[in-house]
């Protein structure tokens, strides 16, 4: 068999709960018996997008009280992720640092 990529897309939905991403998950394990390379590619969360979305327009209109809100959001979100599919301890707590790492207001 040549070597053969597949190209997996997830959407939003797709990744928008801890059930969901464990799905997704299993679907790429899956492919992986068929095919030899597999590249995933995800969206943002359920909701992230307009989160986002709505919080440039307010930034836009000079209203930035709301930016701490909706980081803190966003922040809960994949924290909740990371305790509902990482096990392990330690990777759980590296994995939050990492996100707060690209955090600008945890710096």
């Amino acid at each position: 068999m040549p070597k053969q990529t597949l190209v997996m897309k997830f959407g939003g939905t797709s990744v928008g709960s801890a059930d969901a991403l464990v799905k997704a998950a299993q679907i790429v394990k899956d492919a992986r018996a068929e095919f030899p390379r597999v590249v995933v590619i995800t969206s943002a969360m359920s909701g992230v997008t307009n989160l986002l979305l709505d919080s440039a327009v307010l930034a836009s209109q000079g209203k930035v009280a709301s930016l701490a809100s909706a980081e803190s959001t966003l922040r809960e979100k994949h924290f909740s992720a990371a305790d509902a599919l990482i096990k392990d301890e330690k990777l759980r707590e590296e994995t939050k640092a990492e996100i707060n790492a690209v955090d600008p207001l945890a710096r």
